[in-house]
């Protein structure tokens, strides 16, 4: 059983706990967490892949925030990463073992690079890639090079599951990571082990 994992939202609580630490970082660099939010939708609206150190750059050169150093305040919002981890999925994934765990992430690469780094689960698998847009490549590459065995792609967001042909890949299931993805995920796991 092979396992692909996506990144954020699904390893690591990008949503729930990272953004809101991000935007208290921020606030307690001076800028309204209002202000940031605002400028974060701006910047996501776009569909650019997002880069906490451009964003830094220009939340500082637009607010004229003198007092904020970019350096040290990307590597004070990357610094406790680790706890932003989803614990019930590394344990699935260390259980797996590095030669069944491939990490598929969409993103700039330089920060979900750091991001990763900070978490410091690269070693739990076999291959780490960073994607820029679709996912629907890198998938398929890994799934061809093991067509024999049973892969699990584990991916919150729809429109990287879309754009896969399941029809090239008959031994690939996905599980949709939503509020009952941790719960899906055992149930196919447990289907497979028994």
């Amino acid at each position: 059983m092979k396992l692909i994992f996506d990144f954020d939202d699904v390893l690591f609580n990008n949503t729930k706990q990272f953004k809101d630490h991000m935007y208290a970082c921020l606030e307690n660099a001076g800028i309204s967490r209002i202000i940031v939010k605002t400028e974060y939708m701006q910047v996501r609206a776009t569909g650019v892949p997002f880069s906490l150190k451009k964003f830094l750059e220009t939340l500082n050169t637009k607010y004229n925030v003198g007092t904020i150093n970019a350096a040290d305040l990307y590597a004070e919002i990357l610094y406790p990463a680790k706890n932003f981890l989803n614990q019930d999925l590394i344990a699935i994934a260390e259980k797996a073992g590095r030669e069944n765990c491939y990490l598929v992430t969409n993103g700039e690469e330089e920060f979900q690079k750091d991001k990763i780094a900070q978490t410091g689960i690269a070693p739990l698998f076999a291959e780490v890639h960073i994607v820029p847009q679709g996912k629907k490549e890198v998938i398929s590459e890994i799934y061809n090079e093991h067509k024999k065995d049973k892969f699990i792609f584990i991916e919150d967001r729809t429109r990287f599951i879309d754009e896969l042909n399941l029809k090239d890949m008959p031994n690939l299931t996905i599980i949709h990571f939503d509020e009952d993805g941790l719960k899906k995920l055992q149930e196919e796991l447990s289907q497979h082990l028994n």
